[in-house]
């Protein structure tokens, strides 16, 4: 990726900017911040959710020891919420989300970025470096995973996380208590980076924002349509489906399923017509238009918010700096800023030429490939994923279980309504847990009825077992747990 758009490095014999049918945009001279090519042929991204796993994974590492300011980001700081039984209702987490076995599941990403998670470790100045890279981790999710997050917030957000990272990498330059533990460890030149996240996830938020901000220069230009925003799938799994939907257009009656390279093109070009009307039917609601069957876990509009009539008038560089001054208050309370201050690196445009030469220094130096190996030691074997788990599934089918049903009579259960045994929590709705307002009378004796904060609420037994101990690791509702019980068992 690196390579194809010119960041930072070049191929000799590969020179496809130069080709006439590249892209160009023309930045002003005030762009400091800008490190891509002005001019480029082919605009990618990072996968969505291998970038966010691979930001989770980082603080699950043995070795690394994020370092921002002067406090530490590390796993301990969620496994002290599962410590205290009465803040499981708070956080809705288990210990399977803090360290998963599957690195690559994504569910576990957002549930331990969760607002009431973010909130509860808020409140803590001890905690609040871990807070602050799991907010950067929900900005990397929101950017370029959700669909109803608009582009004027998709830009804001991807360049917040990267000026986070730009302050953050710069300033353990000048870090005292860094290079107090480099001199006194005697921490060779290439194991320096376990204080901060790897090569390939900061390359890959820096190349997903100047990408994401080059197609946005474009789409207001005119050059591309606005359908090319969709940045969503800009992802693997995006690109394995047009390779089943390609061999699905030989038919049911066809006997030969492959094709050749030209017959790809020429079947993608069909997809991509088919693509346009489904477009344009999600985004209008004329009655007239072609009605798509759509499967029924996928009923949720997927449709990206593109903001049609603010993309032409949207002004880049006021977003951008609004993001770099968010970064400065995300950064405020962990002491990078006055770092920053000390060595000339406070400014926009001076914090743009040390990184600068930061990243072009790593690039020309001798001891680079030695770092990349070290950063990919670190990381786990990637293992194939879908975004659909089970788990997931699951809880979103009991939530559609329970949809316009009535509630039990208040007489046949026996419900304190002193308010004595009342459970207070600051959780508004319960997503991702068996709680809920109506329940079908058919499945009166697999909950309890309870009162939390003044209102009367049914609760799964196996729920109401998960919050009562303290060694079940795992949530009810958990398929993979009881698919392994049952094999041993076999």
């Amino acid at each position: 990726m690196r390579t194809i758009s010119g960041f930072f490095t070049t191929a000799p014999n590969i020179k496809l900017h130069e080709r006439p049918e590249a892209f160009e945009i023309y930045p002003p001279e005030s762009w400091s911040w800008f490190f891509l090519r002005p001019r480029q042929l082919v605009l990618f991204m990072q996968d969505n959710v291998h970038l966010v796993t691979k930001w989770r994974n980082r603080i699950l590492s043995t070795t690394a020891e994020l370092t921002i300011g002067d406090f530490r980001v590390t796993s301990q700081d969620l496994l002290d919420l599962l410590s205290s039984p009465d803040m499981k209702l708070e956080h809705n987490l288990v210990t399977s989300d803090v360290n998963p076995r599957d690195r690559q599941n994504f569910l576990t990403c957002k549930k331990i970025c969760s607002p009431e998670v973010l909130e509860l470790l808020k409140k803590s100045n001890r905690t609040y470096a871990t807070y602050l890279y799991l907010q950067l981790l929900q900005y990397i999710i929101k950017a370029y995973y959700e669909t109803e997050t608009s582009m004027k917030n998709r830009l804001y957000l991807s360049w917040t996380v990267t000026f986070v990272c730009r302050m953050w990498k710069i300033s353990l330059k000048y870090n005292a208590m860094v290079k107090k533990k480099i001199f006194n460890e005697k921490i060779s030149q290439h194991k320096r980076n376990k204080f901060f996240i790897t090569h390939q996830s900061y390359h890959s938020i820096e190349i997903n924002c100047h990408n994401l901000l080059f197609l946005m220069i474009l789409v207001k230009r005119r050059d591309l349509p606005i359908s090319a925003l969709n940045v969503l799938l800009f992802s693997s799994q995006p690109c394995e489906a047009t390779f089943r939907n390609a061999r699905a257009l030989s038919g049911i009656y066809h006997s030969a399923v492959n094709f050749t390279m030209s017959n790809f093109l020429h079947r993608s070009e069909k997809l991509g017509i088919l693509n346009d009307l489904k477009y344009f039917q999600s985004s209008n609601d004329n009655e007239q238009i072609i009605q798509f069957p759509v499967h029924y876990k996928k009923k949720a509009n997927r449709g990206i918010s593109t903001d049609s009539n603010d993309i032409y008038t949207m002004d880049f560089e006021e977003i951008i700096l609004a993001a770099f001054e968010h970064a400065k208050q995300l950064l405020d309370k962990l002491g990078v800023l006055s770092v920053l201050r000390k060595n000339n690196a406070f400014e926009l445009n001076d914090l743009s030429s040390k990184v600068r030469a930061s990243i072009r220094l790593n690039v020309n130096a001798t001891s680079y490939f030695l770092n990349n190996i070290d950063s990919m030691a670190n990381q786990e074997s990637e293992q194939e994923y879908d975004t659909e788990s089970d788990e997931e599934e699951e809880m979103s089918d009991s939530n559609e279980c329970f949809d316009d049903i009535s509630m039990y009579d208040e007489d046949q259960y026996n419900v304190d309504t002193t308010g004595q045994n009342e459970l207070i929590t600051n959780r508004t709705h319960f997503n991702g847990m068996r709680i809920f307002d109506s329940v079908k009378p058919t499945m009166k004796n697999s909950y309890f009825r309870m009162r939390i904060n003044g209102n009367i609420k049914y609760i799964h037994k196996q729920t109401c077992c998960w919050m009562l101990t303290e060694t079940d690791n795992r949530l009810p509702a958990d398929r993979l747990s009881r698919i392994i019980r049952a094999a041993k068992i076999e």
